[in-house]
């Protein structure tokens, strides 16, 4: 926390300096690695190597969904009160993404002990051409702090009290914190942390959109009559950015996340997790 506490003071921030340091949540940062990573690496692109006993998966169309990328969870570093296992691997496929909320897609996650081995496309049409030509490359981990950003309900409830001077030495605070980090070319994404959204709360789509009505995500009159508070039970489970070394762009050069509750992230229930595309 040093160099944190340093930043803080730094900034001029000392008066919430606590809350900041309380704010802090383990992530880990995916940046990329070398191309055409051997069977069973951590990899974005290219194939995905699967055990016999999982299926490709299919959009509720019967169409291919596309693979997007595997994290072998021998490399994700560990951190008190990571809540995957320390083996396996956990695969992401998606589905099209259009309109970019509540994106079709599956999260599988496998510990078993079958061997792995790259899969070919199903005989089936895609579900997304877009990204099923994605040169395949390695994934780097590390672990690194991470602070409420953007929209968020958590940065609203961190900066809310700050002037408007506090809350831009609170951003550059963030973006030193993130220098720091590398998170620059070839950062690919982030597994856990903090929820980030643009121009509202993107955990509240997802409270919307899995635990109040789907139909009301874009009723801003009935959501003002939701109570809320339930949308901080979902968190951040990974983020992908638009990688320029990739050809990667979702959207106009946005990102996608996929945010899950937190009962499910500790119980390893994939089956209701939302994605999203966020892009300005």
């Amino acid at each position: 926390m040093t160099s944190l506490q340093g930043l803080i003071r730094h900034h001029g921030l000392t008066e919430i300096e606590g809350a900041i340091l309380a704010a802090v949540r383990s992530a880990v940062r995916l940046s990329l690695g070398e191309p055409n990573p051997g069977p069973g690496e951590s990899r974005i692109g290219g194939l995905p190597d699967l055990p016999a006993a999982l299926s490709w998966p299919l959009s509720e169309g019967g169409e291919a969904l596309t693979f997007l990328l595997q994290l072998n969870l021998r490399d994700v570093p560990h951190f008190a009160g990571n809540p995957l296992p320390g083996r396996g691997m956990l695969y992401v496929f998606l589905g099209l993404d259009e309109p970019a909320s509540d994106v079709e897609h599956r999260l599988l996650l496998y510990t078993g002990d079958e061997g792995l081995s790259p899969r070919p496309l199903p005989d089936a049409p895609p579900a997304n051409e877009n990204y099923g030509d994605l040169p395949p490359h390695g994934l780097g981990t590390v672990l690194v702090p991470d602070l409420p950003r953007w929209t968020s309900r958590a940065y609203e409830a961190l900066t809310g009290t700050l002037s408007e001077d506090g809350q831009e030495s609170y951003e550059a605070l963030i973006d030193d914190l993130r220098a720091g980090q590398g998170q620059g070319r070839g950062h690919v994404g982030q597994l856990f942390g903090h929820v980030t959204g643009i121009g509202h709360p993107a955990e509240e789509d997802a409270f919307m959109v899995r635990d109040v009505d789907r139909a009301w995500l874009y009723d801003y009159g009935k959501r003002a009559t939701v109570d809320m508070t339930g949308a901080d039970a979902w968190r951040n489970l990974l983020r992908v950015n638009s990688v320029r070394e990739l050809d990667l762009t979702f959207w106009d050069a946005g990102y996608l996340h996929f945010l899950i509750r937190q009962g499910d992230l500790e119980a390893r229930n994939f089956g209701e997790t939302y994605a999203a595309i966020e892009t300005s």
